[in-house]
């Protein structure tokens, strides 16, 4: 480590450095979900512009990407007891 830290600083850097991770990946998985919702929102309002045909073409394409979404498990925003600080 570049820091050359003591076996006592990194007793006490550690949990900051774990929590940060814990913050870091809520932030991601929440904004994960704030795009998917928005991009969900935008395709419901453009169906009430499209022909049924079109519709039929932009649910396989979510459905498509939403196949590409749980491949990479996009996990529920809802913090669970182990994502607690």
């Amino acid at each position: 480590m570049q820091l050359k830290l003591t076996p006592e600083q990194l007793g006490k850097i550690s949990p900051i450095i774990d929590k940060t991770a814990v913050q870091l990946k809520r932030m991601r998985r929440d904004t994960a979900w704030r795009a998917h919702e928005v991009i969900l929102g935008a395709h419901r309002e453009m169906a009430a512009n499209l022909t049924d045909e079109q519709r039929l073409k932009l649910r396989q394409i979510d459905d498509r990407h939403r196949g590409q979404l749980h491949g990479r498990a996009l996990p529920d925003p809802t913090p669970g007891p182990s994502a607690s600080p």
